[in-house]
């Protein structure tokens, strides 16, 4: 008689809080709780990350529109790495429209620095 793995899978229960917005006591638990987990969340942020959490994200179009270019030719400034991209997914990407200025404007500065 063979011996089987005799692990036991994790405990999966969740918890649930309930909160009476009306109960002081429950409000204070609720802060305790959370306010830890934000805050950490927060000291990690910048305020560029901050701004980016604001910022629309393009699409290749859009990205497209920005930059003025067409479609092949944002593919060949991507493959150089001339501008940035965000990926989505296995195979989707994305951008910010201040990444795109930003990168246009230093490509522009060293070419007219050559």
């Amino acid at each position: 008689m063979s011996k089987k793995n005799s692990k036991q899978p994790p405990n999966n229960k969740k918890s649930v809080i309930v909160i009476d917005p009306n109960d002081p006591d429950s409000m204070q638990a609720l802060k305790e709780t959370f306010e830890p987990i934000l805050q950490a969340f927060a000291d990690k942020l910048t305020n560029a990350d901050l701004a980016k959490l604001k910022e629309k994200r393009l699409n290749t179009y859009e990205a497209c529109q920005v930059l003025g270019v067409s479609e092949p030719t944002l593919r060949k400034m991507l493959k150089s790495g001339e501008i940035p991209y965000h990926k989505k997914g296995e195979r989707g990407r994305f951008f910010y429209k201040s990444e795109l200025i930003e990168a246009t404007k230093k490509t522009n500065n060293d070419t007219t620095k050559s």
